[in-house]
C-alpha cells in the first residue's frame, strides 16, 4: 500500500506501473483507459490519488542539461527542487525562487501550483519555459510557452492534460540567501513595521 509524504492519506489505486523509459511511459499511457501520474507525494489531500492506475515517475532517467545561451536547464519531471538546485549552482546558476523543501519533484510542483516563497516572486510554474507531456492518446508533445493558452492551460493542470516528462525552466546567475533572525522582536514594532 502507498501512502502520502506524511502517512495520513491512503493511495487507492487497482495498479502501480513504473516505467524506466519515456518509451515505455507512451507505452502505460496508450494501453491504459485511465492513469494519474504520482511525483513525490508530498500532498495534503487525494489529488494525487486514483482509483485506476497509478504510474510512479522514480525509475525514470534522469536528465538535467543547462543551455547558458538561452538561460536555461532541461530537467527530468520527477527531478527534486534540491537536486536540481544542487547542479544549478555548481553551473553558478539558480531558479528565480525554490520549492520550501528539497524532496519535492519539479513537476509535481508546477502542476499543483506551488508557490515558493518571497511575495514578489512568481510561483514555480512561471519559470517553466516549455514541457515534454505524454498525452493521453500515448504520444510525445513539446508544449511552449508561444502555444499561448494552451501552455498555459497546462502549467498548474493537476496532471489532467497529460504525464509531464521533462520541463525547461528559466535560471539566472547564482544567489546568496540570508536568514536574519530577531529572537525578542517586540510584537508592538512588527505591527507598525509589518508590509501591508
Amino acid at each position: 500500500m502507498a501512502y502520502n509524504w506524511a502517512g495520513n492519506i491512503r493511495f487507492s489505486e487497482a495498479r502501480r506501473v513504473i516505467p524506466n523509459t519515456v518509451e515505455e511511459l507512451c507505452l502505460f499511457v496508450r494501453q491504459a483507459d485511465h492513469i494519474r501520474a504520482r511525483g513525490s507525494t508530498h500532498s495534503f489531500n487525494r489529488v494525487a490519488d486514483t482509483t485506476n492506475i497509478a504510474c510512479l515517475m522514480h525509475n525514470m532517467p534522469v536528465v538535467a542539461r543547462v543551455n547558458h545561451d538561452s538561460s536555461t536547464v532541461t530537467a527530468s519531471a520527477g527531478m527534486t527542487y534540491g537536486d536540481l538546485s544542487t547542479l544549478l549552482h555548481s553551473e553558478g546558476l539558480a531558479l528565480h525562487n525554490m520549492a520550501s523543501l528539497p524532496h519535492i519533484s519539479i513537476a509535481g510542483a508546477i502542476a499543483t501550483g506551488t508557490h515558493g516563497s518571497g511575495n514578489r516572486n512568481g510561483a514555480l510554474h512561471t519559470a517553466v519555459r516549455s514541457m515534454d507531456v505524454v498525452m493521453p492518446d500515448g504520444s510525445l508533445e513539446r508544449i511552449k510557452a508561444a502555444d499561448g493558452d494552451r501552455f498555459n492551460g497546462s502549467l498548474v493542470g493537476l496532471g489532467l492534460g497529460g504525464i509531464v516528462t521533462e520541463v525547461e525552466l528559466a535560471v539566472e546567475p547564482t544567489y546568496e540567501v540570508a536568514q536574519v533572525v530577531y529572537p525578542e522582536f517586540p510584537r508592538s514594532l512588527l505591527r507598525q513595521k509589518f508590509e501591508r
